[in-house]
């Protein structure tokens, strides 16, 4: 029963964070994270000699709990700047980044940024 929750706790905070993965993306995701978390947990504990299970298992319950909550904190935005834009005082907008040549490369080909931001292939 521990081990079950020292795995599910943390992977369903992991796993509500990564909204935009899909489900088995996020699902082994979650699975690592949370081993990823018990270890790191049980690493801290050793390393400053504070072991012990019951308190391994309510850092676990603590973090999961933040984890779990941390989704459903609104986002702050900054006063005066819409929603969605980049800069609403200047209306300015970063150029794209240039296109990669398409088709197949090899080893020799070498890329080379001319003026004006273009890219072409020397060989």
């Amino acid at each position: 029963m521990t081990l079950f929750f020292l795995t599910a706790a943390p992977g369903a905070a992991i796993g509500s964070a990564l909204r935009g993965l899909g489900p088995w993306g996020r699902w082994i995701s979650a699975v690592a994270g949370a081993f990823a978390l018990d270890l790191l947990v049980a690493e801290a504990m050793i390393a400053t000699h504070r072991w012990s299970v019951t308190g391994g298992i309510v850092t676990i319950a603590v973090i999961s709990v933040a984890g779990l909550l941390a989704p459903m904190v609104p986002a702050r935005r900054l006063p005066g700047r819409a929603p969605g834009r980049r800069d609403s005082r200047r209306g300015h907008h970063p150029a794209p980044a240039p296109m990669l040549p398409q088709g197949p490369f090899t080893s020799a080909d070498a890329f080379s940024v001319r003026r004006g931001s273009t890219l072409s292939i020397t060989r």
